[in-house]
Formats: C-alpha cells, sequence, structure tokens
C-alpha cells in the first residue's frame, strides 16, 4: 500500500511511543515533527490522564485521546465523551461491595486503596489520593488488584452481577492473564469507554477518516480501534491477540525506536541526522 494512502497516524503511548522510563526520544520527536510538517495528523490514544499525557509529549502539542477515551483534547480544549464514565453510585457501590486492593481514576486523578504497588497506578496521572479524600466523579477506570488471581475472579463474578442489577450500567471488565509486577489486575470501565469511541471522535473533530489512519498499539485495549484502521500496527512485544489484528510488526521495541524506524521506513523519511535537531 502506498504511504500517500495514509493522511493521519494514532499512537498508543505506554509500551508503544514512550520509552520504559516514560519519555520521547529526541529520534522520535524529529521524526513525527517530519510528519506533521508534510500534512499528517497526529494525534496520541492512551491510557493516561490529560495532564500527564500533555507533560511526556512535549514540547509536541498533539491532540489527545485520553483514558482510554473518556476525554480527548484538541487546541487546548478539552471534551469528555458521553457515556464513557461508570456511574458515581455504582462505583461506589462496586467500592463498598468488592473488598481489597484497588485504585481508580475519577475526573483524571488517581485514588488508591489499601496496599497497591505504585508501579501499577503511577503512571496513570499528576494526582494521587485515597478513596474516600474526594467525592466520586466521571470515574473512568476501577482496578482490583493482587497475587491471588482466584480471589480477583471471585471479585469479577461479584462485578458482573451488581452491573446486571444496575439498570444501563453496561461495563467492560478484564482480569489479567498474567502478573504485571507480580500481581494481577481487575480492569473495570463503562463500556462506552474505549480508545476507538475516542479515536473516532477525534476523528470526527479534525476532520480526518479512520479508514486513511495508522495506529500503532500494543496492548489488548488498542485491538479494536487496530481493527477499525486503515493500517494497524503491533510493538513487537504486543501479545500475540494484538499482533494477530495487525498488518505489520514493528522490528524494533519502544526502547529501541521501534516507532520511529517504521515511521521512517513506511513513510520513506530521511535518517534522524538528515532531518535536523528537534525543536
Amino acid at each position: 500500500m502506498a504511504s500517500c494512502e495514509i493522511t493521519a497516524l494514532a499512537l498508543d503511548m505506554d509500551g508503544t511511543l514512550l520509552t520504559s522510563n516514560k519519555r520521547v526520544t529526541d529520534d522520535t520527536r524529529v521524526t513525527l515533527r517530519a510528519l506533521l510538517e508534510r500534512g499528517l495528523s497526529i494525534f496520541a490514544v492512551t491510557g493516561k490522564a490529560p495532564g500527564i499525557t500533555a507533560r511526556c509529549l512535549a514540547p509536541l502539542r498533539l491532540p489527545m485521546v485520553c483514558l482510554d477515551g473518556a476525554v480527548h483534547v484538541a487546541g487546548g480544549v478539552q471534551q469528555w465523551v458521553d457515556d464513557a464514565t461508570i456511574e458515581d453510585r455504582l462505583a461506589a457501590r462496586l467500592l463498598h461491595d468488592c473488598g481489597g486492593p484497588c485504585y481508580l481514576l475519577a475526573d483524571g486523578a488517581t485514588q488508591v486503596r489499601g496496599a497497591v504497588d505504585e508501579v501499577q497506578y503511577v503512571d496513570w496521572s499528576d494526582q494521587v489520593g485515597k478513596v474516600g479524600a474526594d467525592p466520586l466523579h466521571r470515574v473512568t477506570h476501577l482496578v482490583f488488584t493482587g497475587r491471588e488471581r482466584a480471589r480477583l475472579a471471585t471479585v469479577r463474578r461479584r462485578v458482573l452481577r451488581l452491573a446486571r442489577e444496575a439498570p444501563g450500567a453496561g461495563l467492560s471488565v478484564y482480569l489479567t492473564e498474567a502478573p504485571f509486577h507480580g500481581c494481577h489486575s481487575l480492569f473495570i470501565r463503562s463500556a462506552g469507554c474505549t480508545k476507538l469511541r475516542g479515536a473516532r471522535a477525534m476523528a470526527r473533530r479534525l476532520h480526518f477518516p479512520l479508514d486513511a489512519t495508522m495506529f500503532i498499539g500494543d496492548w489488548v485495549n488498542d485491538i479494536p480501534l487496530l481493527q477499525a484502521v486503515r493500517f494497524p500496527v503491533a510493538m513487537r512485544h504486543a501479545p500475540r491477540a494484538v499482533s494477530e489484528c495487525a498488518r505489520a510488526v514493528t522490528l524494533f521495541g519502544n526502547d529501541d525506536e521501534g516507532v520511529s524506524r517504521l515511521l521512517r521506513a513506511y513513510f520513506a523519511l530521511a535518517a534522524p541526522g538528515e532531518l535536523g535537531a528537534p525543536g
């Protein structure tokens, strides 16, 4: 496929655009700047809150789909997507009826209950507090965590029961197959909170079609968007379920300029040193 058929580029952040120390390299910034100068629309699609996303991207001022699609930011204007949050009373009931350590994102800020390893949530938002310290509002993610997957499977059944009892409360519930830093996680979101829905809202706002978009991602929450775009790309370390949705897989990982190398090859860009210094 000729690169001229792609007019927009969507990029996941963690594990894709960002290195393991949560930065965008100078090489990648130069590459993205060259594509912007060619007229390509570029935006980030991430689970992170808007503030921390903007800092990671600086000095690039890219449009952003944040909190897994619940909110998008373009031209300095932030908009929430309708029905992308867990209803406040349902979120409070889930917390009350489902015990154990957990963290949640409310209005983009992280609130923690119990002994949750900081590494599991610190990269999600700028602010961290304790569950109960602030009223729940715009809850986008509720995550129960623990070393015993069987216990979280029991919590999952309880969550699904509570969701059935709440009229119109569609939830997306995902229990990790493998532990992250020694712990499993049970992710709960509104069914309307998806990267695909957020990307569609951004596409309408910026007037470009998803069927002329390349998206690069690396995790299971990227799958619906990978399946919707013209040219889906998976990172080399992505799980098999993710890479099976892609037309291409990067030859290098996020710590080895995987995104920049693929984009330079696909769009026939010069090497970074020939493109100029980062701005």
